[in-house]
């Protein structure tokens, strides 16, 4: 099997969320690697208790303006998930597969890749024909805050497949060893619109400077105790959230408790279309996490954006992040965030420091990113690897 090329790739994609206005790395990525080839995303099923009273409907494909060979994969109602009965389960996923499989090669698709996102998908490896398999991990998805071994089905997975990519150092060393066809594609940026300069928000002007800001998922992760005790002390700073609340209990009371403050304004989710605008008006951007062992495997996606959109960026001191030191700055305490936030205020307008934070930016842009997990993905299937 020699001299694939990429267009002749049709990836099925097997991902625990929908497409939507709410972008994950596994978004940004897949919409990139479909400018070069066909991508069918299978939005999840719903589970079969849930459609006892709704009309079955035909499955749909819908085209994305993000890029014209990725297609949407609805699930339809008839096919849902049997969670708890893996026969029946397995039938369904199977249907869909096959689905996506025969759409993808109506489409010219010659080898088709199974890129598998999460563990519970596994079994998608014995249900459909396929050229290649793959898993990538973005996450440690045991969301464990103390040590948790490799669950027996992911490492089947890892063991399984023909090719593994991994977001961060820390998980490399955790799980990079298992499978010897294992690559390293980082979190990245899509750098032309966030680098770019655009009108600020009208919500975001009408908040007293300087703006003290967060873009992304309020969650239990977050350093809660931080940003209260900060808010308190700093009454003349505006603490910005831009992102939906994950519906964890302990959420809700944090957030209930910030929104009290005066000086903390909670403006919801945006489309990640929306998402620059916000970013390159805050004065400084923060990145406040718990430091665990969950916490110890994340690389997020936000730090390229902030650091692509210029402004100084103040952070927890996550151990995947240790390579960008010299363009953001690390804080622990409360006493230390505050020195680290104040100074930051005073050096927002050093042009030759943004410069830099935006070069680091544009060394991980998406498109980039997504042209590596290409081309291994051609070199695996030019070694003729079938799993």
């Amino acid at each position: 099997m020699s001299g694939i090329d990429v267009s002749s790739l049709g990836i099925i994609a097997l991902v625990p969320d929908k497409w939507g206005e709410m972008w994950q790395a596994r978004h940004h990525l897949l919409s990139r690697v479909a400018q070069q080839c066909q991508v069918a995303w299978m939005n999840p099923a719903h589970h079969w208790r849930s459609i006892l009273h709704r009309r079955s409907v035909a499955a749909r494909d819908t085209p994305t303006p993000e890029g014209a060979q990725l297609r949407v994969c609805d699930a339809p109602l008839w096919l849902p998930r049997f969670y708890g009965q893996p026969r029946l389960d397995d039938m369904t996923l199977a249907l869909r597969l096959r689905h996506a499989r025969e759409s993808l090669i109506r489409a010219g698709a010659k080898y088709i890749v199974l890129y598998v996102w999460r563990p519970e998908f596994a079994p998608a490896l014995r249900l459909v024909r396929h050229h290649l398999s793959c898993y990538h991990i973005d996450d440690e998805y045991s969301f464990a805050t103390s040590s948790t071994p490799t669950s027996a089905t992911e490492l089947r997975l890892l063991n399984q497949v023909g090719q593994v990519f991994i977001h961060s150092d820390t998980m490399l060393r955790a799980k990079g060893g298992i499978n010897p066809h294992t690559s390293h594609i980082p979190n990245g940026v899509d750098y032309a619109r966030y680098s770019v300069m655009v009108p600020e928000p009208d919500d975001l002007r009408a908040i007293p400077r300087p703006l003290i800001g967060y873009s992304g998922w309020l969650k239990p992760q977050m350093d809660w105790p931080l940003l209260q005790t900060l808010a308190e002390r700093h009454a003349d700073w505006s603490f910005v959230f831009v992102g939906d609340q994950q519906r964890q209990p302990e959420v809700a009371e944090n957030v209930a408790r910030l929104r009290r403050l005066r000086n903390v304004h909670l403006l919801g989710g945006r489309p990640t279309a929306a998402l620059h605008g916000y970013v390159q008006h805050f004065d400084v951007s923060l990145m406040p996490y718990e430091i665990n062992q969950y916490t110890h495997f994340i690389y997020p996606v936000k730090v390229h954006e902030y650091l692509a959109a210029g402004s100084p960026v103040v952070s927890s001191p996550l151990p995947n992040l240790r390579e960008f030191e010299n363009v953001l700055t690390f804080a622990g305490s409360v006493e230390e965030w505050s020195g680290a936030i104040a100074n930051a205020l005073t050096t927002r307008d050093n042009q030759h420091a943004r410069q830099a934070r935006q070069v680091v930016a544009s060394r991980h842009d998406w498109s980039a990113l997504a042209g590596r997990v290409l081309s291994i993905l051609q070199t695996r299937l030019q070694l003729g690897v079938a799993q």
